[in-house]
């Protein structure tokens, strides 16, 4: 038994403790340890003819994999017993209706949705997305005063980050071309200086707020994010 705990316990959390999201595509049957593996990823994609089953039960053994710490988390405590007791099958739309699968697609396209929706993840910003699956697998561990400590913690390391420079960066280049084109076609014709219309209402204006992107970056603790954070909220 020394060696399945080994094989399969650590498939499992390496799964979890993966700093990055983690996806599993779906056609066809997932049954027993083949579900659970499909359960412990982050995302799942099924296609419409998906079934997943607890078939344990069924061959007389208990779920494994890790299903009775995971399941109940994902669907409740009553509905997990349900399905380890009975070892049903569910089809790819049940399962998407219980949480246990996050989008079911056409036969045979699980794998192109699942390297889609992997790609923009790839090109998402990896200190927040590994901070939010960190936060998210401790939720129901950490009390709300842990969680909004770990979550300031987080805050801080991110402002410090190329990716929120990045980030920042590009918001606000979005949002002065948005500016742009609104103050165009109130002007009927190319942007103008920004100022009051001629009704006499003021035109969006171009430059980053006050308390935008820049003012972020001038904060890296704990304490300088939450102070960030309550400032971006009074100007608004």
């Amino acid at each position: 038994m020394g060696g399945l705990r080994e094989s399969v316990g650590a498939v499992c959390l390496t799964l979890h403790h993966l700093p990055k999201p983690t996806l599993g595509a779906v056609e066809g049957t997932a049954a027993g340890a083949g579900a659970n593996l499909a359960f412990g990823c982050d995302l799942v994609v099924a296609s419409r003819s998906a079934r997943f089953g607890e078939v344990f039960v069924r061959r007389a053994l208990p779920v494994d994999s890790g299903e009775t710490w995971r399941l109940p988390r994902l669907v409740g405590l009553q509905k997990a017993k349900e399905l380890a007791f009975f070892g049903d099958w569910l089809s790819a739309e049940e399962a998407h209706g219980l949480g246990l699968v996050t989008r079911c697609v056409g036969d045979g396209q699980a794998l192109a949705e699942a390297t889609r929706m992997a790609r923009r993840l790839a090109d998402s910003a990896p200190r927040a997305l590994a901070a939010i699956k960190r936060g998210m697998n401790r939720a129901f561990e950490a009390t709300l005063e842990e969680a909004l400590d770990d979550e300031a913690r987080a805050l801080a390391e991110c402002v410090g980050s190329p990716e929120f420079a990045r980030a920042m960066r590009e918001f606000l280049a979005k949002r002065g071309q948005g500016d742009s084109r609104v103050i165009a076609r109130r002007h009927g014709g190319a942007a103008t200086n920004p100022g009051r219309d001629p009704d006499g209402g003021a035109t969006p204006r171009t430059r980053p707020p006050r308390h935008g992107g820049g003012h972020l970056l001038r904060h890296t603790g704990v304490e300088g994010s939450r102070q960030a954070l309550r400032a971006s909220a009074s100007e608004r």
